[in-house]
Formats: structure tokens, C-alpha cells, sequence
């Protein structure tokens, strides 16, 4: 049985943490946990190299083969790709010229034709995607007259032009005397300079025609060119689409060209805001047009004043200068015309955003953010964030050609949420064993499910509330357990707990095992929800009687099958009390505090087997009537010099036969289990028990000790003098001759049998050897 405390306030201890306080299991887990500190140190390192691999060449090639085609894409597809300045002509070599001059290269000469034509619509400059001539045009007449009407043409004509390290044998440098070439002071740039150190273009004997080069160098890159490359330590070629403009001039930043300032990144290629492919194609012409028998003045009426003329040498099937972009497979001319066409829109395509510095934001929000969130949402705010990283960079891209790094960010966006995700897995799971070791049977299963679900929702705080306390005890549990075989008295007394349990659990109570034969339980307090529950006075007596019935059914089954009986007392009462954290920060201790816990547990004790004894407190809140009606009872508590009123409810009200049936085999079974040496009267001489209440009749006797049998209830734990009578008188003149006048004593356990209450109590006064000589003169009188 549960053994009374004897603190002035006692405190029952509901052991919902078994050592673990729910308000640092996070903290102990992350202490503890060699995952916690392996995937936090797995995401600072993954974090710190994004952030360095965000300016690196592989992460730029990478994005420019993943993620720009599909920006690319989704822009043309909304029909907000740039469209093509109608100051761009684009006139091309294509299968159709190479089919009329059976070649798929021009001559010089067939090229100055061409160009006089052009220029007779006065173009603002004509831009040809070559070197254009490796050869010596003056030691042929053919070349002489090309050289001839190619100094005749008005138009700038820009030809390409390339740098290198070393010198190039057969080859000269050319010049670059133009202030366009002179690079500003103070210029600082680490990608445009390869380390250039001379500069070739066209043969010298085009010099003087061709004599504004500009590179068609794009690097390694996809979707990206260098605006100019530097060429020693003071000169610069500007890219071929510049040169068309007089106000070229290099700053820190921009370029300014066509008086528009167009931004370049000086530390990698800077990105070319590209048209849709159809767009391109559809704007370029043939050149078969002017190739044969063309008229004397004849003018392309194709081209206006103030064009810029583009001419692609190679435009015909089978040609290998085709270069990878976003848009796909094109032809290398293509992109000069891309940048010739942001020039001259105005509409560049804008690289913004630190990549390292968004890695590290994303980083520390989803890091904020997902520390406490359930695993389920940090998926979905990962994928929701993922989804809004694309929308905010496709958004951007799309109607204001900004382009932000989305790669980088977005992968330590998914690195982090990763390592964190298995983390909280590791920590819901940890906590939710955590709960499960510490709720198990304490709570209903719907209950733990719950908390496992959201161990935040489990509050500690300490607060007072008002509950109905339950004790509930196996009588005579340790006096069985000597009598019976261990692994039998187990398994019974776990089915009992259990059904228990279960009971409580259905009725929406709290159980905690605190001794093995004993049960401490609640209502009126939600764990899971941390609130207070109504009716808790009606649902406790409920859960009880529910109990005891079956507790009666399982005597007389296992009377039968002769296996251990477990009869069980059960005490309520409703009180405010405090529930809370009493342990220490690395423990926890969900406590019960308050005189109304103490309370319970006396009425347990005081109960009649079989029986609910309920407190004032709890009968004042119960529904009168649905419980069977109550026996009014005044017992004997600790502490209190006078009795205390308390109601007794009958588990079978409609059945008593049963009740007393199962009381009377748990009598019987007590006394087996008892190892104290008892004696019954042996002839016929009455001997009575005479107290307040009445008398009764001497059934045994023992040592310390004596049990009578007697029409009225004397409640357990009741305090009172009686006195022992026979009806021949001799029994009380030998007691006088003792000394002895009246016994104090106390009820240490009623039963009920042959229709009758059963008492066993034990004297307080006389004791020790004088309690002796009440036993003595018993036997004396029953054996003379």
C-alpha cells in the first residue's frame, strides 16, 4: 500500500518527466547530440563555401547553363524579350549567297562592292564579324581595286582584332594610337585583362581602311562577353559593338556609349540581355542580293541614314562558328548584335546582389526561422521560399532585366533547410521519446500522440488550478506478494495497473505509477493543451466506481481460477492545488502541491475495500443521482483531532450479493496472506468488543492486536477506547486486576463478511509488553 508522507504539506510527485525537464530536452539533446553538432557544422562549412564558390567561374558557367535558359525562356515565352532596334541591319553570307558565288567565302573585292553599296544609304558605321583579310591585297590587280573603292567608302568600317601574350610569326601588330584605345588612369579590372601584351587585326594593307578594330573575344562563359580587353599596361580594345560609338569611354562601372551608361562587371564577363533566337533570324538578309551583276549606283534600299549595318561573313549551313548561349546554339555574330542592341535601346541586362551576402542571409533566415519549426514545415517553408527565390529572380529578370544570382543562394538555401531538417527529425524524435519514456500510461494514448506531435504544447509553468486527486491502492499487496509466486503477483498486478490505467485514461484522467501497489491520478488538468477540463469531479467518481467494479468482477474470477486477488481503496477530493516544475533546470518534476493532495490520500486510506470514499470538496461538485446514492461516513484523518466528513460510494449499487461475495473472499484471502500468528477463541464463552458505536464479537486475536465482527462500520484509521467483555464477567475483573481498564486502538482494515463488518485493529495503549498481557488473558479465559 501507499505509505502516508509526513511533511506538514506533502507533495506527490507525478513523475511525468523521469529525470528529463521538457523545457531544456532541446538544449540537452543539441548538448548530447553528436548529429546536432555534426549537421551544424556540415551547413557553416557548406555556407562558407558558397559563399566563396559565388564568385567563382564554375558557379558563373553553371548558372549560365541551368538557370538563364530558363529565364531566357520564360521572358519569350511572355512576350517581354527585347525587341530588335530597326537601327540594326543584319546582312549575311547565308546558304542562298554561298549557292550564287559557289563558295562559302567572298572575295575582297566582292566585298568592297557590297560595302559601296551599303554606303551609298549613308550608314552610321558598318560592324563585320572578322578579321576580314589575312592577305596582302596589293600584289594583285584584283586586290588593288578592291582597296581601291574600299577607300572611296564614307562609312566607318570595324572589323575584328584579337591580343595575345607572345608575338605571332608572319603576323604585325596593329596599332591602337586612337584615344578610344587609351585605358582611363586608376582603371582597375581583373577579367578583362588576359595579360595581353600586343595586338593583332587585319592585314596592314588594310590598315588604313580597317583601322577601327574592336575584339569579338567572348571567353569560356556561356551568355556573357568582355565590353574591352586590355592590352599591355595602358591600352585597351574596345568589343566591336562599341566602336561604333563616338562617346565610348571607360569608368569604374559603366561604359559610356550612344549616351547611354551601360554596366559591366570588371571582375567577369558581363551578361548580354539576348532577344528570342526567332527574333534574330527574322531580322537577318541575305547578301545574295548584291553578289553578280549589280548596277552602277545601285542602293540597298533595305538600309536607312544613320544604320548600323551588321555583316556576318558566315551565315551558312555547315558553318562551325556557331557559339552556346541561353537561347541556344547561335551564331557567333549574334551576340555582337545582342550588345549592339542593348546600346541602342538603352536596355542592358543588369547583374545585382552579392551571392555570398545572400548566401549567408538565406542562411541565418532559414537558420532562424527553421530552429523550431516541426520538420513537415521546414520542408514547406524551404520548397515555399525556393519557389519565391525563383519568382523574385524570374520576376526581376523578365520586366526590369535585373539579374539577381539565384544559383548560390538557393543552393545554401536548400544546404541549410537540409542539415536542419535532420536535425529537427533527430530532435522530434528524440523528443518525442523523450515524452513517450515520460507519458506512457500517464496520459491517454490520444494525449501522448499529440504531445509526441507538438512537445512544445507540454507547459510547465507553475500554476494553481483546480483538480480532483484520485489515490487509489491495492490492499494487502506486500502480504500477497510473500504468499504468492513473484512472476504470478506480477503479472496480475500489471494487468491491474493497466486496466486502470485505461480507465482513468477513457475518463480523461492523468496516472502516474508512483509505488508499485498504488496509483496517484488527476482530472481536470489537459496536459496537451494546458488548460483546465470541466466536470472533473463527475469524471473522477465515474472512473472510480468504474474501477471497482471491475476490481469485484476480477476477485470472484480470480478467486475461481485461483490466481491473485487484487481488492483495491480508492480516495477523491477536489482542491486547488498547484501543478508545476519542481526539479532542478537539467530535471523535471511535474508536482502536485496542496493540503487537498494530502487530503486524498487520507480518504484512501480511511476507505472500506471495495469502496470510493469521496471528499466534501468532490461531492459538493458532483451531479447528484447518476452515482447511486452515498453513505455518509465521519473518519479519522492525520493531523485532524476531530472527524472529517466524507461520503462512501458503492461500486454495484443495483447488486450487492456480488459486492459482498468479493469482500468476503478478500477477507478470507487477507488473512491467508497474513504472516502474523493469530489465535481464535477456543469454547464457547462470548467475548465482546465494547466501543462508542455498540459492541461486537471477538472473531481473533494476536499479540497487537485483535479483530471483531460487528453490525455498525467503524472507519479505517478511526482512533477509539473499547473495552473487552465475556459473558461469564472474568475477563474484565482480570483485566482490572491488570491494570487495564479500557484499550485505545485503531482500525487498521474493515471487511465485510457474513453480512456483517469486519474490523482488525491494533492497540496504541497498553503496548508493548503490557499489549502482551491483553493477548494472555484472552487465551486464559477462552481455553480455561
Amino acid at each position: 500500500m501507499i505509505v502516508a508522507p509526513t511533511l506538514r504539506q506533502m507533495l506527490f510527485t507525478v513523475g511525468l518527466g523521469k529525470g528529463h525537464n521538457l523545457k531544456v530536452i532541446g538544449k540537452r539533446i543539441r548538448r548530447s547530440s553528436l548529429l546536432f553538432r555534426l549537421t551544424l557544422s556540415t551547413a557553416v562549412l557548406l555556407v562558407i563555401g558558397l559563399c566563396f564558390l559565388s564568385h567563382s567561374r564554375v558557379s558563373r558557367q553553371f548558372e549560365s547553363k541551368t538557370i538563364l535558359p530558363i529565364l531566357f525562356s520564360l521572358r519569350e515565352k511572355l512576350g517581354k524579350s527585347p525587341a530588335l532596334s530597326p537601327d540594326i541591319k543584319v546582312l549575311a553570307v547565308d546558304d542562298v549567297a554561298a549557292a550564287k558565288v559557289g563558295r562559302s567565302e567572298l572575295t575582297l573585292l566582292e566585298w568592297a562592292k557590297i560595302l559601296e553599296v551599303i554606303d551609298r544609304s549613308e550608314p552610321r558605321a558598318i560592324l563585320i564579324d572578322a578579321l576580314f583579310s589575312l592577305a596582302d591585297a596589293d600584289k594583285s590587280p584584283e586586290g588593288a581595286e578592291a582597296l581601291k573603292r574600299l577607300r572611296a567608302v564614307k562609312t566607318p568600317i570595324y572589323s575584328g582584332a584579337f591580343g595575345a601574350k607572345d608575338r605571332i610569326a608572319g603576323r604585325e601588330i596593329i596599332s591602337l594610337s586612337e584615344p578610344i584605345n587609351n585605358r582611363p588612369d586608376g582603371l582597375q579590372t581583373t577579367t578583362q585583362g588576359f595579360g595581353y601584351t600586343y595586338a593583332y587585326g587585319p592585314h596592314k594593307s588594310l590598315s588604313a581602311i580597317l583601322s577601327r578594330p574592336g575584339h569579338l573575344y567572348y571567353g569560356e562563359e556561356e551568355g556573357g562577353f568582355y565590353p574591352f580587353i586590355a592590352v599591355g599596361q595602358d591600352k585597351v580594345i574596345p568589343h566591336i559593338a562599341f566602336r561604333a560609338f563616338a562617346d565610348f569611354q571607360i569608368s569604374e562601372k559603366t561604359i559610356r556609349a550612344d549616351g547611354f551608361d551601360f554596366p559591366y562587371a570588371n571582375d567577369r564577363p558581363t551578361l548580354i540581355n539576348f532577344s528570342s533566337y526567332s527574333t534574330y533570324m527574322k531580322q537577318i538578309f541575305s547578301l545574295d542580293v548584291l553578289l553578280g551583276d549589280v548596277a552602277p549606283n545601285a542602293r540597298l534600299g533595305l538600309v536607312k541614314k544613320n544604320d548600323i549595318v551588321v555583316l556576318v561573313p558566315m551565315l551558312y549551313t555547315g558553318n562551325t562558328d556557331f557559339k552556346p548561349s541561353p537561347i541556344g546554339l547561335i551564331p557567333g555574330a549574334l551576340a555582337h548584335v545582342a550588345v549592339l542592341n542593348s546600346i541602342l535601346t538603352k536596355n542592358s541586362l543588369v547583374e545585382s546582389g552579392d551571392g555570398a551576402l545572400l548566401c549567408l542571409m538565406f542562411a541565418l533566415i532559414v537558420g532562424y526561422f527553421g530552429a523550431h519549426a516541426k520538420p513537415a514545415r521546414l520542408v514547406l517553408g524551404v520548397i515555399a521560399a525556393s519557389l519565391a527565390w525563383f519568382v523574385l529572380c524570374a520576376l526581376a529578370f523578365i520586366f526590369a532585366a535585373v539579374h539577381l544570382p539565384y544559383l548560390i543562394p538557393q543552393i545554401a538555401l536548400i544546404v541549410v533547410g537540409l542539415c536542419l531538417l535532420i536535425q529537427r527529425i533527430h530532435f522530434f524524435e528524440r523528443s518525442a521519446q523523450i515524452i513517450r519514456s515520460a507519458l506512457e500510461g500517464v496520459v491517454r494514448p490520444e494525449s501522448l500522440k499529440a504531445l509526441e506531435r507538438n512537445p512544445e504544447k507540454l507547459s510547465l509553468v507553475s500554476k494553481e488550478r483546480e483538480i480532483t486527486v484520485v489515490f487509489i491502492d491495492i490492499v494487502s499487496f506486500s502480504l500477497m506478494m510473500e504468499t504468492k509466486a513473484p512472476d504470478l503477483a506480477f503479472r496480475g498486478l500489471q494487468d491491474t495497473v493497466e486496466q486502470i490505467s485505461a480507465v482513468i485514461h477513457k475518463h480523461g484522467g492523468i496516472v502516474n505509477k508512483t509505488l508499485g501497489d498504488g496509483l496517484l491520478c488527476f482530472f481536470g488538468y489537459a496536459v496537451e493543451l494546458d488548460e483546465e477540463i470541466k466536470d472533473h469531479a463527475n469524471a473522477a467518481l465515474s472512473a472510480s466506481l468504474e474501477i471497482q467494479s471491475w476490481s469485484i468482477t476480477q476477485i470472484l474470477t480470480h478467486f475461481e481460477q485461483k490466481n491473485p486477488l487484487f481488492p483495491l481503496r480508492i480516495g477523491i477530493n477536489t482542491s486547488h492545488v498547484f501543478i508545476g516544475n519542481v526539479g532542478s533546470r537539467n530535471r523535471i518534476d511535474l508536482t502536485l502541491i496542496g493540503s487537498g493532495v494530502n487530503h486524498a490520500k487520507r480518504l484512501e486510506a480511511a476507505c472500506r475495500t471495495g469502496c470510493v470514499l469521496v471528499g466534501t470538496g468532490t461531492f459538493d461538485l458532483i451531479s447528484k443521482g447518476i452515482h447511486g446514492e452515498p453513505h455518509r461516513r465521519f473518519v479519522f484523518i492525520k493531523h485532524h483531532e476531530e472527524q472529517v466528513e466524507c461520503w462512501e460510494y458503492d461500486p454495484i449499487m443495483e447488486d450487492q450479493s456480488r459486492v459482498i461475495s468479493a469482500m468476503e473472499i478478500a477477507e478470507r484471502e487477507a488473512v491467508v496472506y497474513s504472516r502474523v500468528q493469530k489465535w481464535n477463541p477456543k469454547n464457547s464463552v462470548d467475548i465482546l468488543v465494547q466501543g462508542p458505536q455498540g459492541e461486537g464479537r471477538l472473531i481473533n486475536y494476536w499479540a497487537t492486536g485483535l479483530k471483531f465482527q460487528a453490525e455498525f462500520l467503524i472507519p479505517r484509521l478511526s482512533r477509539l477506547d473499547v473495552k473487552l467483555l465475556s459473558s461469564d464477567g472474568k475477563l474484565q475483573n482480570q483485566m482490572r486486576a491488570a491494570g487495564i481498564s479500557n484499550l485505545t486502538v485503531e482500525i487498521i482494515s474493515v471487511g465485510y463478511m457474513n453480512g456483517k463488518y469486519s474490523h482488525e485493529l491494533r492497540y496504541i495503549s497498553p503496548e508493548g509488553k503490557r499489549s502482551l498481557i491483553v493477548a494472555d488473558l484472552i487465551d486464559r479465559i477462552t481455553t480455561s
